[in-house]
Formats: structure tokens, C-alpha cells, sequence
């Protein structure tokens, strides 16, 4: 296992679960890199039939993991969203993946509505956007069960998660 893929809805925690997991990793002496997905994707505007530039996504970390994988980086940690299986084996051939775990975070709705209200303050429209995408993208991942762990992200102590999520990895 070189890949933990925190898969989760807006405000689940990917992010924050993504770092602590990095610090983890840096403690136990693991060569890793962590990729926060929204980042490298994060173009406008987003080419027709491609609303999330999932495609620019899969590019450039095909791209990035050559660089990383050349400078002697063994692990990866992504934080982001995947939505159908499909998807997975892009993911792993683009990390030259020899083995990833998809870990759902999933957060209770008060948690998400208290991590997105202070995240997007000082815009109402975006708050909006963000608490109604929160709903439906967690009940679709839920439906989906494509995760091969689900892990509860709603406390407020990313280390202990990060811990769960790094023993279910082999980590």
C-alpha cells in the first residue's frame, strides 16, 4: 500500500486529516507527498462535459508523481473526491500506484454546516453552493460504496483520526 486517498464531501475534513497525516508520516520517517486534488485542478474556465476539470486533475498528477517519485518519495496521501469506481484505476495508474486505499472521512451534517459556515464567512453565495453540494455529494458517496474504509472525520482532533486512518493503511 503507497496511497491513502481521503475521499470525502466538502467539509469532511480531507485537508486537515490529509496534513496530520503527513506529520505522521514525517514522525515515522516515510518518504510521502501529499496531494490536495482541488489544487491541481483548480482552473477556470472548466472545458464542456468536465464541470470539476477532473481531466486536468488526472494530468497533472500523472505529472507531479514523476517528480515526486524522482525525488525518492514513496507514499502518497490525496485529499479529494471520487465519485465512481471507474475512476480509482485512473487515479492508481496515474500515481504508477502499487496499491491505494480509498478512506471515505465522513462528518454528521452539524459538523459539516459549522466547518463550511466558518470556511466561507465572508461569502453567503459560496456558503450556499458548498452546504447544499455537502448534502448531496455525501449521500451519493454513501450510496456509492466504492470506499474501502469509511472513517468518522466529525471530531475535532485530526490526529486521532489521521491514526486511524494510517493503522487501516498498513502505515
Amino acid at each position: 500500500m503507497d496511497t491513502v486517498f481521503l475521499n470525502g464531501t466538502v467539509g469532511a475534513g480531507k485537508s486537515t486529516i490529509a496534513a496530520a497525516l503527513s506529520v505522521l508520516m514525517t514522525e515515522s520517517g516515510r518518504h510521502h507527498a501529499v496531494i490536495d486534488l482541488d489544487h491541481i485542478r483548480r482552473a477556470w474556465p472548466a472545458p464542456e462535459g468536465d464541470r470539476f476539470n477532473h481531466e486536468l486533475e488526472l494530468l497533472n498528477l500523472r505529472d507531479l508523481v514523476v517528480n515526486y517519485r524522482n525525488a525518492g518519495i514513496e507514499h502518497f496521501i490525496l485529499a479529494g473526491v471520487v465519485e465512481q469506481a471507474t475512476e480509482v484505476p485512473r487515479f492508481e495508474a496515474a500515481l504508477k500506484s502499487r496499491g491505494l486505499l480509498l478512506c471515505r472521512l465522513d462528518a454528521d451534517g452539524a459538523t459539516l454546516i459549522r466547518r463550511l459556515s466558518l470556511r466561507h464567512a465572508d461569502n453567503p453565495t459560496e456558503l450556499d453552493w458548498h452546504l447544499r453540494r455537502a448534502g448531496e455529494l455525501a449521500a451519493f458517496l454513501q450510496r456509492a460504496a466504492i470506499d474501502h474504509v469509511v472513517v468518522d472525520a466529525s471530531g475535532d482532533a485530526p490526529m486521532v483520526t489521521a491514526r486511524e486512518v494510517m493503522q487501516k493503511a498498513g502505515w
